[in-house]
């Protein structure tokens, strides 16, 4: 699952992080079980009754692989689909639904477009905020590995993180 993107891939390949999401929510529905950007009937799982599990917050971190400071021709597409993804993950979900839209730590040029992404969501009603994860690889919370996160910097970002969920939703 590395190298997904959420308008182009980094690497290849047709399925994008954006239809793995929607599969997920059982949105795009298809009949072919090869058609990477669909879900197919008995992967239909999500209602909206009563016994359905709604979440209380949603994590969302997608960007680094679009690499939008490299491929600025991406912009108009990412900021539309990742807008849409979470307009059809709230409508699913409901309005009790907080979503915190991650930036960094590996690239931070996308940063001003998660940020747009809330602007644009919150119009429609939807909570969200931006979840900031740069800054973890600057050597304080550990030696990054190949560009990446290490363990330690994983660490690092998820008690971050916690935190800022945590007081940002009250819990």
């Amino acid at each position: 699952w590395s190298g997904f993107g959420m308008a182009e891939n980094c690497c290849g390949g047709d399925a994008l992080a954006s239809d793995v999401w929607l599969r997920t929510l059982a949105t795009v529905n298809s009949d072919d079980p090869n058609d990477v950007h669909g879900t197919t009937a008995e992967n239909e799982w999500f209602s909206t009754s009563a016994d359905t599990f709604i979440p209380d917050a949603v994590v969302v971190n997608l960007g680094t692989n679009d690499n939008l400071g490299g491929r600025p021709e991406l912009v108009e597409s990412y900021n539309a689909t990742y807008k849409n993804l979470v307009l059809s993950a709230a409508a699913h979900y409901g309005a009790g639904t907080s979503f915190f839209l991650a930036c960094g730590p590996m690239d931070e040029t996308y940063c001003d477009n998660v940020e747009w992404v809330i602007t644009e969501v919150a119009q429609s009603g939807v909570s969200a905020y931006l979840l900031d994860q740069r800054g973890f690889l600057d050597g304080d919370f550990g030696e990054p590995c190949c560009g990446h996160p290490s363990a330690a910097i994983d660490q690092g970002m998820a008690e971050s993180g916690a935190t800022f969920i945590k007081e940002t939703m009250g819990w």
